[in-house]
C-alpha cells in the first residue's frame, strides 16, 4: 500500500487577486508568499503586518502584507474597500496626482485568506527622526523641509492622522510622507493642527530618549 502523501505546503498560501504591476512582478511576490524566494530582508514582522524588502529582477521594492481580522466586520470592510492596503492604495495615488512626495504605488492584491498586500517603490535615506540628532544646519534644513512637505499634504486637501516622526523618511529629493492608510480628506483646521501637534510631539519624545 502506498503511503499517504501530505499536502503541498506549496497550496496552502492564498491566492492573490492583482491589481496593478506586471507578471514577472507577481510571480516575484507569490513566489515569497510560498516561501521559494531568497531575494528578502525581513524588515518587520509583527500580529498586524510583515514588512519586506523584495528584489524584483535585480531591483527592490517594498512589500507591507496586512493582516486580516476575523469576523463580519473584518469581511464588510474589504467588500467596502477599507481593508488597510485598499486605503493606503488610493491615498498614495491620489497624493501622487496631487504632487505630495510619497513612495511610488506599485501595486496591491488581495489574498483569498483575507490578507493584502501593498508594493510601493523602495526608498533610499533615513527617518526624520534620525535628523533630531544631527548639527544645528542639518536639523533646520530637516525642519524647513518638512514642514514644506506637510503643508504641501494640507493644501492637497489631505490629513495624515498618523503623523509622527518615523511617519517622514529623509531622501536627496527631499522628504516622503509614509504609512498613509489612515490618511483622509479634510480640510478641517483641526485636523491639521492635530496632524502637526502629533509630529511636534513625537519629535519631543524622540529628542528625550
Amino acid at each position: 500500500m502506498a503511503a499517504e502523501r501530505g499536502p503541498d505546503e506549496r497550496t496552502l498560501e492564498p491566492k492573490a487577486t492583482w491589481f496593478g504591476g506586471g507578471v514577472h512582478l507577481r510571480r516575484t511576490v507569490e513566489a515569497w508568499l510560498r516561501g521559494e524566494s531568497s531575494a528578502v530582508c525581513a524588515l518587520r514582522d509583527g500580529p498586524r503586518r510583515t514588512v519586506v524588502r523584495l528584489d524584483v529582477a535585480g531591483a527592490p521594492i517594498l512589500v507591507k502584507r496586512f493582516r486580516s481580522g476575523s469576523g463580519p466586520l473584518e469581511w464588510l470592510k474589504r467588500r467596502l474597500g477599507l481593508g488597510a492596503a485598499q486605503r493606503e492604495w488610493r491615498a498614495l495615488v491620489a497624493l501622487r496626482d496631487a504632487g505630495v512626495p510619497v513612495p511610488t504605488p506599485i501595486a496591491w492584491a488581495q489574498l483569498s485568506g483575507g490578507d493584502q498586500l501593498l508594493l510601493t517603490a523602495w526608498l533610499t535615506g533615513s527617518s526624520f527622526g534620525e535628523a533630531v540628532v544631527g548639527s544645528r544646519s542639518e536639523r533646520r534644513r530637516s525642519f524647513a523641509a518638512v514642514g514644506e512637505t506637510v503643508a504641501k499634504l494640507h493644501r492637497a486637501g489631505f490629513v495624515h492622522r498618523d503623523l509622527h516622526a518615523d511617519n517622514v523618511f529623509l531622501t536627496e529629493e527631499g522628504p516622503v510622507l509614509l504609512d498613509l492608510q489612515s490618511a483622509r480628506r479634510s480640510r478641517s483646521a483641526r485636523r491639521r493642527s492635530a496632524d502637526l501637534g502629533d509630529l511636534d510631539y513625537s519629535l519631543w519624545r524622540r529628542s528625550r530618549i
